[in-house]
């Protein structure tokens, strides 16, 4: 019940200038929102985090980005990594290996494309290659989600069953498709090219079911 109270709050505390963010396991820019921690600073950009903006990422940083959506040229660890302004580095939801596990994202601006949920199990790593091979399925099969429309998005996603860690990294993924670009095959099309990236990072636990020890030492 009180978690429930809690994803409630943090949607009515949205900002119609944003555009997607987790609400649940809620992601480092947003822990504040929930009042669970005294330390969590306020982040109001909370559902902006795209590694500058499209032409600061692909013009400026090569195509790259900070692992939970700071522009890939700040000084480390960037604001939203673990040590930096909101990385505290907060458990903020506890599960069981190969659980099913439910997850909410609020888009307030719908940009299409799809977007993905990853996970890096040593939480002092930052960069994009400790995400590479964990890539969580959805419920229902496939790894990528396309939304329709705004609002809150509530998905079923399975942990791997073979996975256990005191302290990973979730991060969700945004790959948005609304602008016109070239294709592979040399056409023109929407959704093709370039595109904006969002990103969020939520602190995790995975406990064992089967006297597993954590995969990361």
């Amino acid at each position: 019940m009180f978690r429930s109270a809690v994803i409630a709050l943090s949607c009515l505390l949205a900002y119609a200038h944003g555009h997607g963010r987790v609400v649940d396991p809620v992601g480092r820019a947003s822990l504040w929102r929930t009042g669970l921690f005294s330390d969590a600073r306020p982040n109001y950009n909370d559902n902006g985090l795209n590694c500058g903006g499209l032409h600061h990422m692909h013009f400026r940083t090569g195509g790259k980005c900070g692992i939970c959506g700071d522009a890939y040229d700040r000084p480390q660890p960037r604001a939203h990594e673990l040590g930096g302004t909101y990385g505290q580095g907060h458990i903020v939801a506890t599960y069981e290996q190969g659980e099913v596990i439910s997850t909410k994202v609020y888009i307030s601006a719908n940009k299409l494309g799809y977007w993905e949920f990853r996970l890096c199990l040593d939480p002092r790593n930052q960069t994009q290659e400790c995400f590479a091979n964990i890539l969580l399925e959805l419920e229902e099969g496939g790894t990528k989600y396309y939304p329709k429309g705004n609002g809150l998005f509530d998905l079923n996603y399975r942990l791997p069953s073979d996975v256990v860690c005191e302290h990973c990294v979730l991060q969700w993924k945004y790959t948005a498709g609304n602008n016109w670009g070239t294709c592979a095959n040399g056409t023109g099309a929407l959704g093709c090219g370039i595109q904006e990236n969002f990103f969020s990072c939520s602190d995790i636990s995975i406990k064992s079911t089967h006297g597993y020890t954590s995969n990361f030492k």
